[in-house]
């Protein structure tokens, strides 16, 4: 089940009910469409969202830009993102969400190279002999969800989890590292960056600050992010920013103004000249131009 969370001058978020670790299916097809046809209001996820189309079409806006997949494909709405489900023709597929804390324990060295980016969405095109894979792993999930809860339901859900992003992680061609004992360290503090940063960003706007709540250096926490994601700290940190700033300009009435307020710049005009470098244009004809 979900909860959907609404405040003045905010973007929507859709949280999965429940306390601990969640993850929830809901299978689609003719007899259980998934509001077809309807036009959603933008709300942001507080978790991670994976659909799969066995067949038909689905149509979505994140962050604004128009994604559209079909037959065999698979896509993944990431944790913050600002999504809306356009459409969904003749569907017959599933949709997967699962909590951050999935991705905890048995998940964790699991996780594709995508989910250790904030504010990403991936279009993946499965290989037509693993497919049925995917469906046979989905199903144990789903029947271990619906099973009476005991001592070792969570575990179970984790590694069926699992086997899901580790089979994605393989569509994507990507590598597991020989270290293993290094490589879940570093997913570990990459994992505590995510979700400091997620806290802190309006607040803390330097890299070495991270670095020092972390109890690392800034030139180690700078080259783990880099060998991850590609990105230094300070870039990361400017991308969670901008990201939210062009979130609240096309999807609120704040003000520039309030918008760099709600980001941590106390200046406007500083914001203002941020933003252009970011996005190349200043933040009222960016909100003009998504706006129409």
């Amino acid at each position: 089940m979900l909860e959907r969370i609404t405040s003045v001058g905010a973007i929507p978020i859709d949280r999965l009910i429940g306390d601990g670790p969640a993850v929830q299916i809901i299978w689609v097809d003719a007899e259980h469409p998934l509001e077809t046809g309807v036009v959603r209001e933008a709300h942001r996820h507080d978790y991670h969202e994976l659909f799969f189309v066995g067949s038909g079409t689905m149509e979505h806006r994140i962050d604004g830009e128009l994604v559209r997949h079909a037959e065999g494909s698979a896509l993944l709405v990431g944790r913050g993102q600002v999504h809306v489900l356009e459409r969904a023709t003749d569907l017959d597929g599933v949709v997967v969400r699962f909590s951050e804390d999935m991705l905890t324990g048995a998940a964790q060295q699991a996780s594709p190279g995508w989910m250790l980016v904030q504010a990403r969405s991936c279009v993946m095109e499965p290989p037509a002999t693993e497919r049925a894979h995917l469906t046979m792993l989905l199903r144990m999930l789903d029947d271990e969800l619906q099973r009476a809860p005991d001592a070792r339901s969570g575990t179970l859900q984790a590694y069926y989890l699992s086997a899901v992003l580790l089979l994605i992680a393989r569509w994507q061609g990507e590598q597991p590292d020989d270290d293993t004992a290094g490589q879940t360290t570093e997913l570990i503090l990459f994992q505590s960056f995510g979700r400091l940063l997620e806290a802190e960003y309006a607040q803390h706007h330097d890299a070495t600050w991270y670095a020092h709540q972390l109890a690392i250096s800034p030139g180690h926490l700078a080259s783990m992010l880099t060998r991850l994601t590609g990105r230094s700290t300070k870039k990361l940190i400017s991308d969670r920013l901008m990201t939210e700033a062009q979130r609240l300009l096309r999807h609120t009435n704040l003000t520039v103004q309030q918008v760099a307020q709600r980001v941590g710049y106390d200046d406007p005009l500083y914001f203002s000249r941020a933003f252009r470098q970011h996005v190349g244009e200043p933040p009222s004809a960016y909100r003009e131009h998504v706006s129409g």
